[in-house]
């Protein structure tokens, strides 16, 4: 895990500065070494590769970058880790020679003999860059799905790519319009990552799944060179259609994803929620023998009603562990004080004091000498794992007609779940009632119309499912977990998102899903040998969760009010109506309404976000 910044000037000082410049404000994602390295091109330009390296495999100087081939032609810089890089190895002998090496080595070697072919063998996440000095063309990619961030700018001969927005801003020396089209969703419903824009205009992410090979002998964008590489089983019309599946070839895949993402030279840590899909993480690992060597990190609050302990308790006794736990009950007012800290290692506004807590957790890893995390982000997406799932599924029974499994599977959930009473009408308007969100929000009446992203149950359960996987809601949460943990120079570890993972849960009919009153049903029965049954046979689901609600309602009342009294700058910039933002926030705290506590909070954010960062914008 690393950071990369790589930038095409027209002045060769001018780029190696802006280049030092970019690496500097994004230290912490590699803080154990850094390189550059400058490149003539044939237009008259000059090409910079830089690199922060976070040393995890090889940590000897032979895995520094940028890596050059022996023979001078190729120059790599490279984000993330390829997993299956020992088996790729074996396909690679006539080069890899050393009886020492890690993945950076396979990568480029791979990209040398395969090209662009190469990235449907790699397993793992990753963005990077390969420069061919002869071809004078630059290869960028990204994984299939975007677990390694990448962003670009592109002006007239001037190009920058960098793993992170800061590096741009850092390296660009100009002000930036905001871009409505992604700040207002986030007011509203809270939509982040959702589109290849961000709070930037000009500065786009670099798709997942695509690759470009652009020229650097002309200016050519670099939209207009991409190439997608992989497509996800709904896109190819074989999503939900195989019934074959079995739990047993689930939980072997499941276990093989773990192994390989246990392979590393630091040590290794684990979030565990106390929810099924940590869970079935650990119990893969204890399988695997290797839960001796871990640090399992956890969450937990002194409300009853929001914390996992005992589930988390259950677990560790259950592998015989002890983990390491962060109580966040007294310390509202310190998670106030740190949004704007978050903010700045987000790359944005932070979605909840949820993610405060969890930059917290990275703190003591890190204390603690962990460089790498497993999480288990990813699984829900996948799974039905969400209660909107359930009623997305529900509706497509119902357009179906098929009355009989409709009426069965709500007598179940009602028996077997908590789905049905621990839905809230203000979630429910979030999906299927867009207008009445927006029309009852603080947004300016200019901008109301901004806000035309679909979010409901769509026209199949299985697209709804792919959606949420590609951009409604897993993109945002890698996002977060990459800035709060790279912030702490820790790399994230995703098993739900092993590939092979990913096209088999894709394959599975929506009822196995479901099936028994129960969402991930046919997941559970995989985990059965590696989770307790009080964790597989849970009603609830919490993850991460913090008495959010309540301390927006008393303990952080007064701060909240005294910010949306003073002069906002989202107001001075026409977004908000802040007269009724403060009648709105006055009358939820009063518990005459319930607008919601993170339409608030996303208010605070984005206003803290954009104070600290008002240099770069445009008035």
């Amino acid at each position: 895990m690393c950071g990369l910044s790589i930038i095409v000037g027209e002045n060769r000082e001018n780029v190696g500065r802006t280049v030092r410049l970019a690496l500097s404000s994004i230290w912490s994602r590699g803080p154990d070494s850094n390189g550059i390295v400058l490149k003539d091109l044939p237009d008259g330009r000059f090409l910079g590769l830089g690199h922060n390296r976070l040393s995890i495999l090889d940590l000897s100087s032979h895995g520094a970058q940028p890596m050059t081939s022996s023979d001078g032609r190729y120059t790599l810089v490279y984000n993330g880790e390829v997993f299956n890089y020992l088996e790729i190895a074996k396909e690679l002998t006539d080069k890899i020679t050393d009886k020492e090496f890690g993945d950076t080595a396979v990568v480029l070697e791979s990209l040398i003999k395969w090209g662009p072919r190469a990235l449907n063998r790699f397993n793992g996440m990753w963005s990077l860059a390969l420069y061919d000095s002869v071809q004078h063309t630059l290869l960028i990619a990204r994984d299939r799905l975007g677990v390694k961030p990448l962003y670009y700018f592109e002006s007239g001969p001037q190009i920058i790519i960098a793993s992170e927005i800061k590096a741009i801003l850092a390296a660009s020396n100009r002000k930036w319009d905001i871009n409505l089209q992604t700040v207002i969703p986030y007011l509203t419903r809270g939509l982040q990552d959702n589109t290849l824009s961000t709070y930037y205009k000009e500065i786009y992410q670099f798709p997942p799944a695509h690759y470009a090979i652009l020229p650097l002998n002309r200016s050519t964008p670099i939209d207009r060179c991409l190439n997608k590489y992989w497509s996800h089983p709904y896109e190819l019309g074989t999503a939900g259609i195989d019934d074959n599946v079995t739990p047993e070839e689930i939980a072997e895949l499941f276990i093989d994803s773990v192994r390989i993402r246990l392979r590393s030279d630091v040590p290794i840590g684990l979030l565990l929620s106390g929810g099924v899909d940590s869970s079935s993480i650990l119990g893969a690992i204890k399988k695997l023998g290797h839960v001796d060597n871990l640090t399992i990190l956890s969450v937990i609050s002194d409300d009853k009603t929001c914390s996992e302990e005992p589930y988390i308790d259950e677990m560790a006794k259950f592998v015989n562990c002890t983990p390491v736990k962060l109580n966040v009950s007294n310390s509202p007012h310190n998670l106030y004080e740190q949004i704007e800290e978050a903010n700045i290692a987000n790359d944005g506004p932070i979605g909840g004091l949820a993610n405060i807590a969890h930059y917290n957790l990275m703190n003591i890893a890190k204390s603690r000498g962990i460089k790498v995390l497993l999480t288990g982000q990813g699984a829900d997406e996948q799974l039905g794992g969400y209660k909107k799932f359930v009623y997305f599924y529900l509706m497509q029974l119902y357009r179906q007609h098929n009355y009989i499994e409709l009426l069965g599977l709500v007598v179940k959930f009602s028996l077997f779940s908590n789905i049905f009473c621990e839905t809230r009408v203000k979630e429910i308007y979030r999906y299927i009632r867009r207008s009445k969100v927006i029309e009852s929000s603080f947004i300016s009446n200019t901008y109301r119309s901004i806000d035309d992203v679909d979010i409901g149950p769509g026209k199949t359960y299985e697209q709804r499912e792919w959606l949420d996987l590609a951009k409604f809601s897993l993109p945002s949460l890698l996002h977060s977990e990459d800035r709060m943990s790279m912030a702490h120079s820790i790399e994230m570890r995703v098993p739900f998102l092993d590939f092979r993972l990913v096209e088999m849960l894709a394959r599975i009919p929506a009822y196995k899903k479901f099936a028994g009153g129960q969402t991930k049903s046919i997941f559970r029965k995989a985990m059965n040998e590696l989770i307790p049954p009080i964790i597989s046979n849970r009603k609830d689901k919490k993850g991460f969760d913090i008495p959010e609600s309540d301390w927006m309602r008393n303990e952080l009342a007064e701060p909240i009010g005294k910010l949306f009294s003073s002069n906002m700058l989202i107001a001075n910039l026409g977004i908000i109506d802040q007269d009724l933002l403060i009648a709105q926030y006055k009358q939820y705290v009063n518990k005459g309404t319930d607008f919601g506590d993170k339409v608030f909070f996303r208010a605070v954010a984005l206003e803290k976000y954009l104070r600290s960062c008002s240099n770069h914008i445009k008035p």
